[in-house]
């Protein structure tokens, strides 16, 4: 299963790498397509993250780009193939993209009867 993230970026600039110098936001709505992974094999990889069951992870297959949520896509929607918000964006790696890092999220699946509960909206 490939998720998206849908970000909207506001203009500005983002230092993803203190070393690498500054790198300008885009001014338009950003989709970036990674693969969902076991979250076992994410937690292997973070060793400090605490495994939950309402978490899925994220990372980016490709060695050679680096690609993936950055500071500031956190509380960001994370969509599945037919654009339905399955997760909302909640921690990654420094620095943000590295190639098979995994990225965490929030499963809404896990938390929908409290979404329901605490917003009066049915059907979540």
């Amino acid at each position: 299963m490939a998720i998206c993230l849908g970000v909207t970026i506001r203009g500005g600039t983002s230092d993803p790498n203190p070393w690498s110098g500054r790198v300008p936001f885009s001014a338009q709505l950003l989709r970036l397509q990674l693969p969902v992974l076991p979250l076992d094999h994410c937690y292997q990889m973070s060793p400090t993250i605490t495994p939950t069951q309402y978490r899925f992870c994220s990372a980016n297959p490709d060695p050679q780009v680096r690609k993936g949520p950055c500071n500031g896509d956190s509380g960001g929607p994370i969509l599945d193939k037919d654009d339905r918000i399955i997760g909302i964006h909640s921690l990654m790696p420094q620095p943000c993209g590295h190639p098979g890092a995994p990225n965490y999220h929030v499963n809404i699946g896990t938390i929908a009867a409290w979404i329901e509960h605490v917003t009066g909206l049915q059907g979540i």
